[in-house]
């Protein structure tokens, strides 16, 4: 179908049928929404299942021992600065308290 104006000159023929490839894309877009809208919805509104962790393993016990303190001068030439540590050594042990070693 060709149009024609008063003058009978032609016209560019008049397109149709781009309403079903346009109805196409429309009706993708709105499926792709919908998913992305239910993956969020399910992240975000429902709960993860606890997962059950497998009982941990028997722990050592853990014995320590607090050595004295030690107070070092820092050499400050202007100002006397002091620096007090003290350490304490954790080591593997079996509750006696003479760190897993027998006859002490």
């Amino acid at each position: 179908m060709v149009a024609r104006d008063a003058n009978n000159e032609a016209e560019a023929p008049v397109k149709s049928g781009g309403g079903r490839k346009r109805l196409i894309i429309i009706a993708a877009a709105v499926l792709l929404v919908l998913a992305g809208g239910a993956v969020a919805a399910k992240f975000l509104l429902f709960e993860k299942e606890p997962t059950h962790e497998p009982p941990a393993p028997h722990a050592e016990k853990i014995e320590t021992l607090e050595l004295e303190s030690v107070v070092v001068n820092l050499a400050d030439q202007e100002e006397t600065h002091y620096l007090r540590i003290t350490v304490v050594l954790a080591f593997p042990g079996d509750g006696h308290g003479h760190g897993g070693r027998p006859g002490r």
